[in-house]
């Protein structure tokens, strides 16, 4: 299988302007979670097993503050900055891994623990989560190579999917 149309579909879009490079993210990552739900909903999963329990309980001013303010840097910070850091302050330390090998290793772990940590919501809540997280990961890294700004960045591409989900759902 030739996936050289993907590999030159990923070159374009990492080396987009910010704001682009975040539209083509975000409209992904909504497209994916449509479809997923809508999978879901298709095999009949029961709406308590989707893992939104939790957020019906908070109204719309603390959700929205919770989700769009809040939850995008505290989850930034744990779930890509400090992963990714210490994976490469590690790799590069023990020099055993190239480059993609550890962006590689670093987007898995990243993308991990973020999914791990929507366990909580619900099984099906964290295999949604997993896209995502991949984008936020790869978000981090290649703004923190290309300008420094992996950190703001990704806080900002995971409060406008989160503020774009609260539009959907609320």
């Amino acid at each position: 299988m030739n996936l050289s149309f993907l590999t030159t579909a990923i070159e374009k879009w990492k080396n987009l302007e910010k704001p682009y490079y975040l539209l083509v993210a975000l409209i992904f990552v909504l497209l994916f979670n449509v479809l997923f739900f809508y999978v879901l909903d298709l095999l009949k999963v029961p709406e308590n097993e989707l893992g939104f329990q939790k957020f019906k309980k908070l109204s719309n001013i603390e959700l929205f503050l919770l989700t769009v303010l809040v939850a995008p840097v505290i989850e930034t910070l744990a779930f890509q900055y400090l992963p990714i850091q210490i994976t490469e302050w590690l790799a590069k330390k023990a020099s055993l891994f190239n480059v993609k090998t550890v962006t590689l290793l670093s987007i898995s772990i990243s993308t991990g623990l973020f999914s791990a940590a929507h366990y909580e919501h619900s099984f099906y809540y964290a295999l949604a989560t997993i896209p995502g997280g991949i984008l936020l990961a790869y978000t981090y890294i290649n703004f923190q190579k290309r300008d420094r700004t992996g950190l703001s960045t990704t806080i900002l591409f995971h409060a406008l999917y989160n503020l774009a989900t609260f539009l959907i759902n609320f």
